[in-house]
């Protein structure tokens, strides 16, 4: 079975920690953290790109020795577009060396609780700038499939301080999804040593650590990061945030140390495209029913028989049935894995149904006469047109028309197929053993077959008709809630629950 080749944009979020050291008499230790600064200049940076591959990968500023291994692990180049560039410009925390008065120390503490201004993004020679985030403003290039760049932020900066400790207070990371995609994946945060320092594990005894031995631990929500990658950070919603948690121990230096890097923190983020029946958006079932139908993935890969949806269904006017339908918010669940045939011949996706039944209830033919069968029905013609055209139009290509068998009524065994993109189901499809009606109308559908045959209205058990004409020839079936069939008045309204095929 071919799996979906979903459109994912992996972006590397590089921060690095920026360490103001002192002493005097006690040791005050401040990190910052900031973009990572990208070879910018046409220079250092010729020949890097951002590249988008064959499988939905895009690598931001990828440098020339790596390309050719990427393309071939990526299936092949898509798009290339020119690198983007980062540079910090960082003020100065105002915090001095020597010896301070208490009132003094005060305005220096206060003075270390700043948050550092000026982190900006510049243009390099041949380069594009953007800002913060690498995806805000439609700066990025924007990914195929998508009607917006991805738009989310992490924070640009994490302040830790530490006054006679060697445990460090820090800020956590803040990762916000400012809308697209529908979810973002925190796919890991990783960490790793500025030149002369070591990453060392957080159970490392500091305060044992002689004068200026450069180790420092850094841990994400709890998990030390010398240790490999945190990567349970998990997903962040559209317009939603996470806060992750971060906590670092380092020894007292003799000596202070501006301007230093003493550890990398890496965040790498991706769209998280929500691919399930009851979640995807509308435009998202569309695709995936679209990517099927042309072989490209199995649905079976991604639901199952008993997945449910919600769908709003518009209002449906009287006309072609006596009864009329106000808007109404239904539960549609996937029936049966396959099993039917559509008109260009192919085996359907699944056969997809109410869970229930509507609001209102009718019956299935106003002419109260098997003449003709399912085919000459007016509850067919309502499925096709009024039912049909009720699925919201952002859903609605999805189902086609498919070939439903029924006996021809008026007491006939003959099976005859019409073409539908709506039916009631049979009894075929429904039961396990069949009484009422003539057998050969479907197999029965994988959902009805596990116990799942009793349908509700407003909470309550109701029985429901079927489109199979009974055997005497003179009424349609119905089924009772508690799972058999018997022959129904005609005159007399029941629960209405179709199904199509997509």
């Amino acid at each position: 079975m071919k799996k979906m080749q979903t459109k994912r944009l992996s972006l590397l979020l590089c921060l690095c920690l920026l360490a103001s050291l002192f002493t005097f008499p006690q040791a005050a230790f401040a990190i910052e953290t900031d973009i990572a600064q990208l070879d910018a200049s046409a220079e250092d940076g010729a020949g890097t790109k951002t590249v988008l591959y064959n499988d939905g990968t895009l690598i931001m500023n990828i440098a020339p020795e790596y390309q050719e291994a990427a393309a071939f692990e990526h299936g092949g180049v898509r798009s290339e577009y020119s690198a983007y560039t980062f540079s910090a410009g960082m003020s100065e925390l105002g915090i001095v060396e020597k010896e301070t008065s208490s009132e003094e120390k005060a305005e220096d503490a206060e003075k270390e609780d700043e948050t550092l201004e000026g982190t900006e993004a510049s243009q390099g020679e041949g380069y594009t700038a953007v800002p913060w985030g690498l995806a805000r403003n439609s700066s990025i290039p924007e990914i195929e499939g998508s009607s917006n760049p991805m738009d989310f932020e992490i924070t640009e900066q994490i302040n830790v301080s530490a006054i006679g400790s060697t445990t460090l207070n820090v800020t956590p990371i803040v990762i916000s999804n400012n809308g697209n995609p529908d979810s973002l994946n925190i796919d890991s945060i990783t960490a790793t040593a500025g030149e002369n320092w070591t990453l060392v594990p957080a159970s490392t005894d500091f305060d044992a650590l002689e004068n200026d031995a450069r180790q420092i631990s850094l841990s994400a929500a709890g998990v030390d990061l010398s240790t490999g990658a945190y990567t349970d950070a998990g997903k962040v919603s559209a317009s939603s945030s996470k806060q992750i948690s971060m906590t670092g121990k380092t020894g007292l230096v003799t000596e202070a140390i501006t301007g230093e890097t003493v550890a990398s923190v890496v965040v790498t983020v991706s769209p998280s495209l929500e691919t399930s029946w009851e979640d995807a958006t509308d435009a998202t079932i569309v695709a995936m029913v679209e990517a099927a139908d042309a072989g490209q993935i199995d649905l079976s890969d991604f639901w199952n028989v008993g997945d449910e949806r919600e769908v709003m269904l518009s209002a449906m006017a009287a006309g072609t049935v006596a009864e009329a339908h106000d808007a109404q918010t239904v539960t549609m669940v996937l029936l049966n894995d396959g099993g039917r045939t559509l008109a260009d011949g192919n085996e359907c996706n699944f056969v997809v149904g109410l869970k229930d039944v509507l609001n209102t209830g009718g019956i299935p033919n106003e002419e109260v006469t098997t003449v003709g069968g399912w085919g000459a029905s007016t509850r067919r013609a309502w499925c096709n047109n009024e039912f049909y055209n009720a699925i919201p139009d952002s859903l609605r290509p999805i189902f086609k028309q498919f070939y439903n068998p029924t006996s021809e009524g008026q007491g006939s065994s003959a099976i005859v197929e019409t073409l539908d993109y709506f039916t009631l189901p049979s009894a075929s499809e429904v039961l396990t053993e069949i009484t009422a009606a003539f057998s050969g109308e479907g197999s029965i559908l994988e959902y009805y077959a596990n116990g799942y045959g009793v349908k509700y209205c407003a909470g309550s058990p109701l029985w429901y008709w079927l489109r199979s004409p009974d055997v005497a020839g003179y009424y349609y079936v119905h089924v009772y809630y508690p799972g058999y069939s018997e022959p129904g008045d005609e005159i007399g309204p029941g629960g209405i629950s179709p199904h199509g095929c997509i």
